[in-house]
């Protein structure tokens, strides 16, 4: 099951987002006959400011703008005429490094606290990145899974200032300390780049963004990829 969760409410608030909007990477253990999620991953959520908005490629400047680059033939709605959207028609993959490893299932939190607007999230996939390092755009292809939201919905929205939870994911075997994790997601609306983007600015390492849903991609070669040094 997942959940949005107030970003004010029952957790404190931290950041796996890629905007990523990525928050943490959850893990259950049990210990004394209890059972819980614990934290493996986390960074904190931040105000995107200026000099951290996506790269010009990966900004639309109006909603005929980001239609023409996806060929979109869906009805636009009022909410969707905006100025600036940030991360239309993109696909955001960034590597993580899980401190305590994992049980045997882990989940997922994204962050839209910031955010003043709703946020979609299309589709997201998690893979062991290739040969473990943190800041590849190639993963692991064998241990490539889809990541998926209320029982079973590949898509979420995450509403303005709040969390989402993954249901679990379970790559068949635990992750051991310190493994890097290769975390894709794609929008395909993107999110109203003037009213708040989710983000955390000291990664300390790389995260790639292409145009399209290249989520399942074994690497990231697309003319349109260009990289962020910040999540």
């Amino acid at each position: 099951m997942s959940y949005n969760i107030p970003a004010n409410g029952l957790f404190w608030d931290g950041k796996l987002t890629v905007p990523i909007h990525a928050s943490r990477v959850l893990w259950w253990i049990s210990m004394d006959r209890t059972r819980r999620w614990v934290h493996t991953w986390a960074a904190m959520p931040m105000l995107a400011e200026p000099d951290k908005l996506p790269p010009k490629a990966f900004v639309s400047t109006s909603w005929r703008d980001m239609k023409a680059r996806q060929e979109l033939t869906q009805v636009v709605q009022p909410h969707q005429t905006r100025d600036t959207l940030a991360f239309p028609n993109t696909t955001i993959r960034q590597t993580v490094k899980v401190t305590l490893g994992t049980g045997q299932y882990f989940r997922l939190r994204l962050s839209n606290v910031f955010g003043m607007d709703d946020l979609m999230v299309n589709q997201i996939t998690v893979a062991l990145a290739h040969n473990n390092k943190s800041g590849s755009s190639k993963i692991q292809v064998n241990t490539l899974q889809s990541v998926t939201f209320d029982d079973g919905q590949k898509s979420t929205t995450i509403v303005d200032g709040a969390q989402a939870v993954s249901d679990p994911i379970d790559f068949g075997f635990p992750l051991l300390a310190n493994t890097v994790l290769s975390i894709s997601l794609f929008f395909e609306k993107g999110q109203d780049g003037q009213t708040g983007i989710t983000l955390h600015p000291g990664s300390r390492t790389t995260s790639f963004c292409s145009l399209g849903n290249c989520v399942s991609e074994p690497d990231l070669t697309d003319p349109s990829v260009e990289e962020v040094e910040h999540w």
